[in-house]
This record gives C-alpha cells, structure tokens and sequence, in this order.
C-alpha cells in the first residue's frame, strides 16, 4: 500500500501533443484539447500501472511510515531526497541530518536506509520523507514507455466511441517491464 502523496507536481510529459498529432496523422488544431486531455490520460494511466513517475523534472512527493527500518519508495525513479523529519519520543517534529540516511536508487523501487535511528513517538506517521520521483527531460524516460504512451493515446482516440475496448495489449506488455511492485 503506497502513502506518499504529491506536494508538488510537475508539469512536463514524456510525449508532447505534437508527438501524439504526428503519430495519428492528424494536421490541425481542431482536437488539440481532446488529444491533450488523452495524452494527460495516458500518462497517468502509465504512472499508476508501473509505479513509476515519467514526468518532469520530477513530482515532490512525502511518504510517511512508522520507523527508521529500511523503506521502500513507493515511486520510482528517484532523483533526491529533500528532507527527512520525524515525530521524536515527545510527538514533537525533528529534522534528521542528511548524512544520516542513504538513498539507494539503483534498484527499483528505491529504497531509504537510516544509519541512525532516534527514538520515535508511537505513530503510524512518525518519519516523514520528501523526495522527488520523475525524469529529468523526456528524453531520459525510457523510449518503450514513451512508444506505450503513444499505443494508449491512439487507442483512446480510434477507439473513443467503444468504452467496452481494453488497453492495447502492447502497451500493457512494454509497462510491465517498467512496474515497480
């Protein structure tokens, strides 16, 4: 069960609506907001099903847990840790020093291992991480997820009219190499 929630988000997409108007060989302007509203879709839908941020520069997000055991992000990838705080034995909010946690993004999901871990109040929500999940450019989201995107948008376009229609079978295929859990 995740329970990072987004502070800030971030407003870039992996795939622009010119990429979306190409790919579906559209030349006008008359759908530009619907295509922009699927597009936003798709993205989302993209996030949910993998676990993974792909806008940019990245979202802010704080997840919350109940002690210093070692944590795994519920979203990938990370680019940094913004601060760590915590409720200490007197429910009285402390920040945690910076060295005294390592990030280890090399692995997905991410995860947070405290090298020191004061005493907590007893509390589902003692330690409070901030991170930032996401790309740095769209071009560093990886090509098959942004290619997925595409597949998703075009389906939801051609296949508007059809609400009984799944997902596009590829599209699903290429998320699942990129799902965290």
């Amino acid at each position: 069960m995740t329970t990072s929630r987004i502070i800030s988000a971030a407003t870039g997409l992996p795939v622009t609506l010119t990429d979306v108007k190409t790919d579906l060989g559209i030349y006008h302007d008359e759908k530009d907001s619907t295509i922009a509203t699927l597009l936003e879709a798709s993205v989302s839908f993209a996030e949910r099903f993998t676990g993974q941020i792909f806008r940019y520069p990245g979202e802010t997000m704080v997840q919350t847990v109940a002690d210093f055991s070692t944590v795994d992000l519920d979203y990938s990838p990370v680019t940094g840790v913004t601060a760590v705080t915590y409720y200490n034995g007197a429910n009285q909010e402390t920040t945690l020093p910076t060295g005294s946690y390592t990030v280890m993004n090399a692995q997905i999901p991410a995860q947070i291992e405290f090298s020191s871990t004061p005493v907590t109040y007893n509390r589902p929500d003692a330690v409070k991480i901030q991170y930032v999940a996401g790309y740095t450019t769209p071009q560093s989201v990886p090509a098959d997820v942004r290619a997925a995107i595409l597949l998703i948008v075009r389906h939801l376009y051609e296949a508007s009219g059809n609400p009984v229609k799944q997902m596009p079978t590829a599209a699903e295929w290429i998320l699942r190499n990129h799902k965290v859990h």
